[in-house]
């Protein structure tokens, strides 16, 4: 199982379950105001947001019905709140959906401090507003932008240390031939992906792996690497049974999909949860690329 006993399926407690949405394969516009939820895909009962760090928070507009809906703006404004009161500059963040199963909203906000915040948005004359909590650095396990990547000895295909499958996508995504700890911080960025397409509970496994093969030829100067999130996923009934993989277990990570990119030096400079769509994960891999 996942650190403290958290399995994929948290995801799917996060407002409403993605599970559901992904059925829900043609987002319905929204013309008129009706009742709308400012709904996070990042699981709210994990320490997730770091106060003072930048963090790429994806969210999902959804209807009285539970359905995911595309809001329509091209771009959504986002700002920050305590007790009602905004504070801070205002960002803006595009509508995404290219090459995923639903569309989403991923604006980077500051938090100055840890303590509870609203996260409020401006969608079809809708003040939308979602509750997080932000932590101390200490408290939250994951690498966080601006940390240092750590060099973790993945499984390569000459070396899997007992990961089996590998990779469960079907072709391989050949992004195993070499060990992260081999290439982290030695002048070459990377970007590493944490991804199960086939024991993943949520939908977006797949389909983000899929898109980060797709950029593979386009940024040679980038190290790209795949790690499955499960050692031993055919051996247990319940995935919560299965014993994490080594970046799994080293980043304490207890959701995915997640993606880290690294400068050569090895910083942090992006990180991608839940869902990334082709064109945002082109912007993210030419910041160091």
């Amino acid at each position: 199982m996942l650190r403290n006993g958290l399995g994929l399926a948290a995801l799917g407690v996060t407002g409403f379950g993605l599970a559901a949405c992904s059925n829900d394969s043609d987002p319905i516009s929204v013309a008129a105001p009706t009742t709308l939820t400012l709904s996070p895909l990042f699981p709210l009962d994990v320490p997730h947001i770091v106060a003072g760090r930048p963090t790429r928070l994806p969210f999902a507009v959804t209807n009285s019905a539970g359905k995911i809906i595309r809001p329509t703006e091209g771009s959504i404004s986002f700002s920050v709140a305590i007790d009602k009161e905004e504070f801070g500059p205002a960002v803006t963040a595009p509508v995404r959906s290219d090459g995923v199963p639903y569309p989403y909203l991923p604006p980077t906000l500051i938090f100055p401090e840890p303590g509870q915040y609203d996260v409020v948005a401006e969608v079809n004359g809708n003040q939308l507003r979602a509750a997080v909590q932000v932590y101390q650095r200490s408290e939250v396990g994951p690498p966080q932008v601006g940390d240092q990547l750590p060099p973790v000895d993945t499984p390569t295909d000459l070396r899997t240390q007992q990961v089996d499958p590998i990779c469960s996508r079907v072709p391989a995504c050949g992004l195993h031939t070499k060990s992260l700890s081999a290439v982290v911080g030695r002048g070459i960025p990377v970007a590493v992906l944490l991804s199960s397409p086939v024991y993943c509970e949520n939908t977006t496994c797949g389909p983000v792996l899929d898109l980060v093969v797709e950029q593979v030829k386009k940024f040679p100067n980038i190290a790209f690497f795949h790690s499955e999130v499960y050692r031993n996923p055919k051996d247990v009934r319940v995935l919560s049974d299965a014993i994490p993989a080594p970046l799994t277990d080293a980043y304490d990570m207890r959701f995915a999909p997640s993606l880290f990119i690294a400068n050569g030096a090895g910083v942090l400079v992006s990180r991608a949860d839940v869902v990334v769509d082709r064109n945002e994960l082109s912007e993210l891999l030419n910041q160091v690329g």
